[in-house]
């Protein structure tokens, strides 16, 4: 190294080495030049982390000190100028060229030959700028620090001595540990279904006011009570048994709620049934990525799929996870799909951090085709499954494919949304949304819609908005369009997340009788399904004897009248429970004084044609749940 540091020149920087969520950032940089010397149009770059996936912002320009991520550079030499100019990473995807995010490489070349020994000087940040002091806004890193093993943010450094672009790397820029702020709220999370008198565990996550995790403050075992809602009678019989986890049992079956005396921090609390006869309800993200997907490779604020599988299990406690990857098809072509390698890797991965009956592992693919996005998912191990080299361009080829597999695909509607500012590849390659596309059809494998992502929004109806990255979906391009077509799905939530935090959003609960792939699986493939927002609403729904997600087919009419049963049990105050029958809203009641209900209505109107029936529950701080429909179709 230091042979390497005598040719080529040496770097020292000057910089924080731990820097707190939303903090302030600056540093000094000397490249002093090396025994080789440093060629008129040599340069230095700079490459600049990104923060997450996507931050909309400017991470370094040199135009205007007035604005953040202001960046500067003068030689020791006076009379010698440098150039400063900023450029973006390297990307096969427009939408990634077209974000300010990407601009994120920092060159500097010199006007002259530079000699061993003479320096360039790089200042970025900070509130002082060349001849103006504290005049200038301050420059911010972002707001994520969510992995165990720390995060970091990481600089690399490269000299091109020539000219030539033949760019030789630079040690000597420490990585800068990003840190949580100080607790605001403890989240508490337990199973949604217990048996009396069976031991269950209660797990607690501490986060600040940007929702990071931080691992090392404790609770104490003597604040966290049990509270039945029926008759308020409090249980406080609760053993530590670990730093964030907890033993306790029920003997009286009924609806609880777990909090916490902490006084000094907002509760997120947990609730469950106490039930002998209720099925478990397991809960988790069918839809998060990694890096390995190419698109967040690219700009990417390291997502390694270790750091995913660990804050599902280990931070939002989910009982199962389906990390999947984005493709357009299956080739070789690693700039932008999922090669035989990236394969091999997701299967490998999610095998290892299964563990039957603790925390279920599922893999597939998010396809890009013309329709839309879809997820694909697998029930079984990707190394039983060949790699579909050259075979998948549409949705038709993957159900053709993998017609004897076990999988699900999973139609996520946000890729002809409306309200957005750009649109990508896919959306002017493929002309936008044509319900054409969608003629074609598999029952047996397409048997649930996401209805709300993290990163775009709800997918419900347009008489909702979507709010987040999008403000409505295309006519004809929502969850209610679909089942008024007759598609029979049930619903899932997700996070979608391209940030290493899966389930931090949507989430879904399944019910199963156990935590193992087959039994998941077999319950998403029944369309035993609740979606939220993100609360682990317990949500039950039945008409007559028929559970959520169940389909009757009649004759010529349904003439028995239809009993609709509802319980739910909710985190919060629940405001609303709404039950819509073919799009409209047949029951709309307002509630606010209870997170514990039981509510039924009756619908005695025949039905002659193809009906469907689901429950829509609003929390009052706005989050929602949805229950998967039940379905009356003819024959």
């Amino acid at each position: 190294m230091q042979e390497k540091n005598k040719k080529y020149g040496n770097l020292e920087v000057n910089v924080s080495d731990k820097i707190q969520v939303d903090g302030e950032i600056e540093f000094t940089l000397t490249y002093t030049v090396g025994s080789l010397g440093l060629a008129k149009g040599g340069s230095l770059k700079i490459i600049f982390p990104p923060y997450r996936h996507q931050e909309t912002r400017e991470y370094v320009q040199v135009i205007d000190y007035w604005r953040p991520g202001f960046a500067w550079a003068v030689c020791s030499e006076e009379d010698i100028k440098l150039n400063l100019e900023v450029k973006k990473v390297q990307t096969a995807f427009s939408h990634i060229k077209n974000w300010p995010d990407s601009s994120r490489i920092l060159k500097i070349s010199t006007s002259k030959p530079l000699k061993e020994g003479q320096k360039i000087i790089v200042s970025y940040g900070g509130v002082d700028k060349p001849w103006v002091n504290g005049a200038s806004p301050s420059t911010r890193v972002g707001i994520l620090s969510t992995k165990r093993r720390n995060t970091y943010l990481k600089y690399y450094v490269y000299v091109d001595i020539e000219g030539n672009k033949n760019y030789i790397p630079l040690e000597g820029f420490p990585p800068i540990q990003i840190l949580p702020k100080s607790a605001k709220k403890v989240i508490i999370n337990a199973p949604s279904i217990v048996k009396s008198n069976e031991e269950f565990e209660i797990k607690i996550s501490f986060r600040d006011r940007y929702n990071n995790p931080i691992f090392d403050k404790q609770l104490d075992n003597k604040s966290l009570l049990i509270k039945n809602l029926h008759d308020g009678s409090i249980i406080s019989a609760v053993e530590k048994s670990s730093p964030f986890s907890f033993k306790a049992n029920i003997k009286k079956e009924g609806p609880y709620e777990i909090f916490s005396q902490d006084n000094d921090l907002k509760v997120e609390k947990a609730v469950l049934f106490c039930s002998n006869s209720l099925p478990k309800i397991f809960w988790g993200d069918p839809h998060a990525h990694s890096n390995l997907t190419p698109n967040i490779r690219d700009n990417d604020p390291g997502v390694e799929p270790s750091d995913c599988y660990d804050y599902a299990k280990n931070v939002e406690y989910l009982d199962f996870i389906a990390l999947i990857e984005q493709t357009f098809e299956f080739d070789e072509n690693d700039l932008v799909n999922i090669t035989s390698e990236t394969w091999r890797k997701m299967g490998e991965l999610a095998d290892h951090y299964y563990d039957s009956e603790v925390f279920a592992t599922f893999t597939g693919f998010e396809l890009h085709d013309r329709r839309g996005d879809t997820v694909v998912l697998f029930k079984d191990s990707l190394k039983n499954i060949p790699y579909p080299l050259n075979k998948i361009k549409r949705i038709q080829d993957v159900w053709e494919t993998f017609k004897n597999r076990n999988f699900l695909t999973i139609p996520h509607l946000h890729r002809y949304s409306g309200g957005t500012i750009e649109k990508d590849d896919q959306d002017t390659k493929y002309g936008g949304f044509n319900f054409d596309n969608w003629k074609q059809d598999n029952p047996e494998v397409e048997r649930l819609v996401e209805v709300f992502s993290s990163g775009w929004g709800r997918f419900e109806h347009n008489s909702h908005s979507m709010l987040l990255k999008a403000r409505s979906n295309v006519e004809g391009n929502t969850v209610v369009d679909f089942l008024n077509k007759r598609k029979i799905w049930g619903f899932t939530a997700s996070s979608d997340d391209h940030d290493g935090r899966p389930g931090y959003g949507g989430v879904t609960g399944v019910f199963a009788r156990k935590c193992t792939r087959e039994e998941i699986f077999s319950g998403l493939h029944e369309r035993k399904s609740i979606a939220t927002t993100h609360p682990r609403i317990i949500l039950l729904f039945k008409i007559n004897s028929y559970f959520l997600g169940n389909v009757v087919y009649f004759s010529k009419s349904f003439e028995e009248k239809r009993e609709i049963e509802i319980t739910a049990l909710a985190p919060k105050t629940i405001k609303q429970v709404e039950i819509i029958k073919n799009g409209e809203i047949i029951s709309s009641k307002n509630y606010s004084t209870s997170q514990y209900l039981e509510a039924k209505y009756e619908d005695s109107e025949p039905i002659k044609e193809n009906t469907y029936y689901y429950v829509r529950l609003l929390q009052d701080d706005g989050h929602i749940a949805w229950a998967s429909p039940i379905w009356f179709l003819k024959k």
